[in-house]
């Protein structure tokens, strides 16, 4: 993660891509975290609209911290949580803009 992006350091990340363009504006953080897993019998209680409504209330609360031209707000799902059965991940992704209205993704799986 890198502050010259505005992101939060959190001390989780393990690694980080950037694109050699500068042009591009994609990043991709890897993290680990001990959070446990979800069980298949799981699979079928993971409530989409919970979900998006934490994460809008967390983003909200993170912005109070933030500077302008600093936020962010979550405006819907791009790809609403789904589990795959093979791989045992879970997989979403929130569209998202910043103070800009710039629109970016921020796309998550949990393995």
């Amino acid at each position: 993660m890198s502050k010259d992006n505005h992101d939060n350091v959190t001390g989780d990340e393990i690694g980080s891509i950037f694109p050699k363009s500068q042009d591009q504006t994609w990043t991709v953080i890897l993290e680990y975290k001990k959070s446990g897993h979800i069980k298949d019998d799981e699979k079928t209680k993971i409530d989409a609209k919970e979900l998006l409504n934490s994460y809008k209330k967390g983003t909200e609360a993170a912005n109070k911290q933030r500077q302008d031209g600093e936020k962010i707000y979550v405006k819907g799902w791009d790809i609403e949580p789904f589990y795959d059965e093979k791989t045992h991940g879970l997989t979403w992704s929130l569209l998202a803009e910043d103070d800009k209205k710039v629109t970016f993704l921020n796309y998550n799986t949990r393995i």
